[in-house]
């Protein structure tokens, strides 16, 4: 199962890459939304996690993007700028500000991959 990260920051990057490979996920990183269209071409997800804020595509248009292309395709939106709605209306399952706590991300994981917590 693989998890496709879309974050310019490489500490948030690597931080979120850590947390979903001690989940036992697959982690591909992408530093910006092209990149990320890329990847999302040619390999098959399960979840995507992007920033608001990214070079080249923003995280808004990515989204927009992403849930044309694939309709089932859960997204978490994060940003410690951008607000939620903005997010959830561009097609975005779930929001979560930055900074955030691990277990409010891995909550946010199990919800939108409809999973419960033990």
């Amino acid at each position: 199962m693989r998890v496709l990260v879309v974050e310019d920051n490489k500490e948030v990057a690597a931080i979120l890459s850590e947390i979903l490979t001690f989940l036992k996920y697959k982690v591909d990183i992408a530093p910006d939304g092209e990149t990320a269209l890329d990847l999302l071409k040619n390999k098959s997800y399960i979840l995507l996690i992007t920033d608001a804020s990214l070079p080249k595509k923003d995280g808004l248009s990515l989204v927009r993007e992403v849930k044309e292309m694939y309709p089932s395709m859960p997204i978490i939106g994060i940003s410690g700028y951008a607000d939620p709605e903005e997010f959830i209306s561009a097609g975005a399952d779930a929001f979560l500000a930055k900074p955030f706590f691990i277990d409010a991300l891995i909550k946010k994981i199990f919800q939108v991959l409809n999973k419960n917590l033990p």
